[in-house]
């Protein structure tokens, strides 16, 4: 999704940095088509820090705490308010649909439904089902 990419710029660019990229953001974002269908994959930033650390990605090694907070508030802001198109938010704190076929496969079945504005789909945790 392009317009995501803006929230990157946002956080990570100085003021002269972000005009810049401002400019050539609108250019390109004209020729960008709308989405049929967002899933925006929400957790909470404790869940994606364990994440990071369980991928033990070299580069992903010194991110900081604060940083990954601040990119999920301004992700939840930005998704909270988004209406181009249908929009699923998945609450990913009681999944693993990496690891878990079952966790995926429920959510291929929510994602394959017709959806017309936001759905939320918050799966309970497996000890309570």
């Amino acid at each position: 999704m392009f317009a995501k990419d803006k929230l990157f710029a946002i956080l990570t660019l100085e003021d002269k940095e972000l005009q810049l990229y401002n400019l050539v953001h609108q250019q390109l974002e004209k020729d960008i088509p709308i989405p049929d269908l967002v899933v925006y994959l929400q957790a909470s930033t404790d869940r994606l820090m364990a994440n990071i650390k369980k991928r033990a990605r070299p580069y992903e090694k010194n991110i900081a705490y604060e940083y990954i907070n601040s990119l999920n508030q301004i992700y939840n802001e930005y998704f909270f308010r988004y209406k181009a198109s249908p929009l699923i938010i998945v609450n990913t704190n009681e999944i693993d649909f990496v690891n878990n076929k079952d966790d995926l496969n429920e959510l291929i079945k929510i994602i394959r439904q017709p959806v017309s504005g936001t759905v939320y789909y918050n799966p309970t945790p497996k000890n309570l089902k």
